[in-house]
C-alpha cells in the first residue's frame, strides 16, 4: 500500500483503501481498479490522494525522508526536535509500508 497524489494515479491501479471525500464519505471501495474516467471524476469532486496496492515506491519514500531531513537540519542539536523528526520519519515510513 502507498499513498499517491491523485494526479499521479494511472489507469489500472487498484485502491488498497476506500477513496473518500473530505468528510469521509466512501466514494469508491477498496479493491476498485482505477480508470481514467474515475480519476477525472475524483479530481473534479476534490479528492487529492488515494491509497493504492502494490510495491512501495522507494524513490518517493527516499525523497520524503530527504525533505524531512532538510527541514529539520536547522534544529539538529535540539533534543526535542530530534525526537519529533524521528516520530515523523517513522510515520512516513508506515505510510509507504505494505
Amino acid at each position: 500500500m502507498r499513498f499517491i497524489s491523485l494526479d499521479k494515479a494511472q489507469d489500472g491501479m487498484k485502491l488498497s483503501r476506500p477513496a473518500t471525500n473530505e468528510v469521509g464519505v466512501v466514494l469508491l471501495e477498496s479493491g476498485t481498479t482505477l480508470t481514467e474516467p474515475l480519476i477525472r471524476r475524483l479530481l473534479r469532486i476534490g479528492v487529492r490522494s488515494v491509497s493504492i496496492s502494490g510495491d512501495p515506491d522507494t524513490a518517493a519514500l527516499d525523497e520524503a525522508l530527504a525533505q524531512l531531513k532538510r527541514r529539520f537540519d536547522p534544529t539538529r542539536n535540539e533534543t526535542h526536535m530530534a525526537l519529533l523528526e524521528s516520530a515523523v520519519a517513522e510515520y512516513i515510513e508506515e505510510l509507504y509500508a505494505d
